[in-house]
């Protein structure tokens, strides 16, 4: 996994966009295992985060077939999450997150690593 790789670097490594506290949303396709390892990458770097395991409702090809189930489920982690900063390990969570709350700031975490 790439957050292995990173998570060697130590303090070799800043966020571009220093986000000081974000959300953490774990796909709902990430094994527990992938997870544990970006989880644990975020704590050795210091930075405060929350998770979330709520389904962002991309779906795939349900977004497609019904838009407005995912567009429930997406409302569903907005309430719980409101207007943080999220992170995800997932391109098509972001798509997803970005279109359900266009005002929002959410990023891959990949998106705020800058190697020095």
């Amino acid at each position: 996994l790439l957050s292995n790789l990173f998570s060697k670097l130590g303090d070799r490594l800043t966020f571009e966009k220093q986000p000081r506290e974000f959300v953490l949303h774990k796909p709902c396709h990430m094994d527990e295992f992938s997870y544990d390892k970006l989880y644990l990458f975020f704590k050795r770097l210091g930075i405060k985060f929350e998770e979330n395991r709520d389904c962002c409702g991309f779906g795939g090809s349900t977004r497609l077939e019904n838009p407005w189930l995912c567009d429930m489920l997406a409302k569903k982690l907005w309430d719980n999450i409101k207007d943080k900063i999220v992170v995800s390990g997932c391109s098509g969570c972001i798509i997803q997150l970005t279109l359900t709350n266009p005002k929002s700031k959410t990023y891959h975490w990949l998106d705020l690593i800058d190697i020095i």
